[in-house]
């Protein structure tokens, strides 16, 4: 509380403050608490008094009554009470930040995975956009990411892999950002902070690396995008007609299908994105064989095809997670990758 307290004390016009558990994940040990509406914050506020130890006292006070009533904890589940969550935080340490001044849906969470060689250099691995299922909690991610569309993913990776390397960590690294309007210049590239750095392979990298393989196309490394190799049409109307009823005034897909790879006039680079959700849960799932729950799928449309590297593809959980798998859809662009995903969720369902 006095923490919290400080923070809000020097930062009186940040509304809402996320704490974090550090040894919890995709959000599950997120809570947050908006204190806009709390009557001695905007009293302080019409004032803009100087900030006296005083002052911050009679805050303190006045959170220690209030931080009970209005946190919200997004992993319920697994803290029930506000008791049970402070005493998690505290065993086992935690951070608080502030969360941008703009509306939530404005704010969006990138990422960037990439791996540091022996010898120093990096790789990129992929860089995606998470989406929440609810408040903080993360349900899956979206690739590549879009929220930083003129961000040199390369040279970031580089600025922070020197700095690592130099303490001896390689391996896989994770950099979690958060993007949102520059307040000044809405139209402006978005601004974002550097919220959290993961030095361990975690399952959206390791999802990336699976793309990969089923893909075995190319991982533009500064901005992220990827692209496979495909075989010209013989018949150059049926190929634009085809892309004018799929992705009508796409820019992207035009751009990349003008490219030549490696100089052969018979092959075109064809972008490729993914949807991927972490855990969809079904009672159902548990009681039927997957040779079944596939051939139901197929019946359905709900497949993968080998050739066309785009639809739908499961990840299989052990038996103690029953019930649950994770799905990866695969698409031209992001909103085909989106459509596969709704197709089979509303099989599932």
């Amino acid at each position: 509380v006095t923490q919290l307290t400080k923070l809000i004390a020097h930062n009186l016009y940040i509304n809402t403050w996320i704490f974090k558990i550090d040894e919890e994940f995709n959000g599950r040990g997120h809570a947050s608490i908006n204190v806009e509406n709390i009557k001695t914050i905007i009293e302080l506020r019409k004032k803009k008094v100087e900030m006296t130890e005083s002052i911050v006292r009679k805050l303190e006070e006045v959170m220690k009554k209030v931080l009970p009533k209005k946190v919200k904890i997004a992993m319920p589940s697994l803290y029930r009470t506000f008791d049970d969550y402070m005493a998690a935080f505290c065993k086992s340490g935690g951070v608080i930040e502030a969360a941008p001044l703009c509306q939530a849906n404005q704010v969006s969470s990138p990422s960037v995975s990439f791996f540091i060689e022996p010898h120093g250099t990096i790789q990129i691995v992929g860089s995606y956009d998470k989406f929440a299922s609810s408040q903080f909690v993360n349900a899956g991610c979206f690739f590549p990411q879009t929220s930083l569309p003129a961000m040199n993913l390369y040279t970031l990776c580089e600025s922070v892999s020197s700095q690592l390397y130099q303490k001896g960590i390689m391996g896989h690294v994770t950099i979690d950002l958060v993007s949102f309007p520059n307040p000044t210049d809405p139209k402006a590239h978005p601004l974002f902070w550097a919220v959290d750095i993961n030095c361990s392979m975690n399952d959206y990298a390791a999802i990336c690396w699976f793309f990969d393989i089923l893909m075995e196309g190319n991982l533009e490394q500064e901005t992220g995008e990827y692209n496979i190799e495909i075989m010209k049409e013989s018949d150059d109307n049926h190929m634009q007609h085809a892309s004018d009823d799929i992705l009508p005034d796409n820019p992207l897909f035009n751009m990349a299908a003008a490219v030549k790879a490696g100089g052969n006039t018979n092959i075109l680079l064809e972008p490729r994105s993914f949807m991927y959700c972490s855990f969809l849960h079904h009672p159902g799932l548990s009681t039927i064989q997957y040779k079944t729950f596939f051939h139901m799928c197929r019946l359905e449309s709900i497949s993968f095809d080998m050739e066309k590297r785009n639809g739908s593809t499961f990840c299989l959980f052990d038996s103690l997670q029953s019930g649950v798998i994770g799905m990866l859809t695969i698409g031209i662009h992001r909103k085909v990758a989106v459509n596969y995903m709704i197709d089979a969720l509303s099989f599932i369902q």
